[in-house]
């Protein structure tokens, strides 16, 4: 099992679902990482995960997140990357289709 595999079988779940999938990797990781990583953005990400599992957010379909991404980057002129030896992962195709 590759890190891509799971990662495209993790994005197949519903929001609140993914947030716990999120959190529990995120905690999962040894302490000298999360001091990389940094305390606000990880109180950031627990913040989020708990207004999705109480509702206080609304969910956006990740079609819609990714749309929104890539007119953001259009408008900055911004163009699909070239993967390792010109391919992209399925993550990337995912994001720049």
């Amino acid at each position: 099992m590759t890190w891509e595999s799971v990662a495209t079988e993790a994005l197949k779940l519903e929001p609140r679902e993914r947030a716990a999938v999120a959190e529990s990797l995120l905690l999962s990781l040894p302490e000298p990482h999360q001091d990389e990583i940094g305390e606000e953005l990880i109180k950031s990400w627990q913040k989020r995960g708990s207004e999705l599992a109480e509702g206080r957010v609304q969910e956006l379909p990740a079609e819609q997140v990714l749309a929104q991404i890539r007119s953001r980057l259009g408008s900055f002129g911004w163009t699909r990357p070239v993967g390792k030896a010109g391919k992209l992962s399925s993550q990337e195709e995912a994001i720049f289709a």
